[in-house]
């Protein structure tokens, strides 16, 4: 096994303990035998390869939460990159469909909760993201038909990926210490052009994306990427492109869309005939894109979809509104 110290090391730095990182090089060593008689391993295989040993393991049973971490972790190890997105695509697809079915219980009622998702199945952990569109649509199909537009909205716009309150502390204080709401925005335009700076600089993956200089050059063009431009009451922001690199010198319009589009569970009906899943599904990505604000000023703030791929535009773009709350705590500029 290459690199085994560094990776040894990794699982320490993640929490984990002795056993359980035997256990993770047990499931690195079990691949890499699947893999060594065809010359293959994990710097050397393809997306398409893990897709088809990820489906094995599915049909194996053996798709636990510590296998393909262990996986994921070993591909950005060894810098495999391509697999290592694949993977962020594995883990982005599981929790949110439960968490939308959670959400509308709440603010639909019980009963209608579980008659819009009776007899929905999620696709089991470690599925790959083609698995999930077939399940989004008709779920979507059950909301839209079933459901006033206003509270399908509400639904689908909550903080589905879990994010903690906790990472949002940083925030919080810059905005605090902020004079202005246009100062905080300001502020944390350039903290994040800085950052990108740095991975740019250290050629290191930011969360999953590359970021070489056209990217930062791009972000730092436009105040709505990675942070917000006020209107009146209304925030404007721009969702970066999933491949921004890829993006910006991609010419087909179809596939920039498909580059632009962050959803592992609608991004792959893009590129395909007849396969559509509704636009009003990309108010889930205007729910994580307000969750920083909900978190920054204090109280959950009304979003609507501007623009979205899903939709025909080359980027999704979002209108977060300002309550009066915000005005009278901090001048808006």
């Amino acid at each position: 096994m290459k690199q085994e110290e560094a990776f040894r090391e990794r699982c320490k730095a993640r929490g984990l303990d002795e056993a359980q990182t035997e256990l993770a090089l047990a499931f690195i060593r079990e691949f890499e035998d699947a893999y060594a008689s065809m010359g293959l391993d994990m710097e050397s295989i393809t997306p398409e390869e893990m897709k088809e040993y990820v489906g094995d393991l599915l049909r194996q049973g053996k798709n636990e939460e510590g296998r393909i971490l262990a996986l994921a972790r070993y591909s950005y190890l060894l810098k495999n990159e391509p697999v290592y997105l694949l993977f962020t695509q594995i883990f982005g697809s599981y929790g949110v469909l439960p968490s939308i079915a959670e959400r509308a219980k709440q603010l639909a009622g019980e009963g209608i909760g579980e008659e819009l998702f009776k007899g929905i199945e999620v696709p089991p952990r470690g599925s790959l993201p083609e698995a999930f569109p077939p399940v989004v649509q008709e779920m979507m199909a059950r909301m839209e038909s079933r459901l006033p537009s206003e509270l399908c909205h509400r639904i689908l716009a909550g903080n589905h990926h879990r994010i903690p309150e906790a990472a949002f502390d940083e925030e919080r204080e810059c905005y605090e210490k902020a004079s202005s709401v246009d100062a905080y925005l300001k502020d944390r335009h350039a903290r994040m052009v800085d950052e990108l700076q740095q991975h740019c600089d250290e050629n290191m993956l930011w969360y999953e994306q590359k970021i070489t200089q056209r990217v930062v050059d791009f972000v730092k063009s436009n105040q709505e990427l990675l942070s917000a431009v006020r209107q009146g009451d209304t925030l404007f922001v721009t969702k970066i492109p999933y491949n921004p690199d890829r993006f910006l010198t991609e010419t087909d319009p179809l596939m920039k869309r498909y580059l632009a589009c962050h959803c592992p569970l609608a991004a792959s009906t893009i590129l395909k005939e007849g396969t559509v899943v509704s636009p009003t599904w990309c108010y889930c990505s205007a729910g994580y894109e307000k969750t920083l604000f909900d978190n920054v000023f204090g109280e959950s703030l009304e979003v609507e979809v501007k623009q979205s791929v899903l939709d025909g535009s080359q980027r999704c773009r979002f209108a977060i509104k300002l309550p009066e709350s915000v005005a009278k705590k901090k001048p808006l500029q």
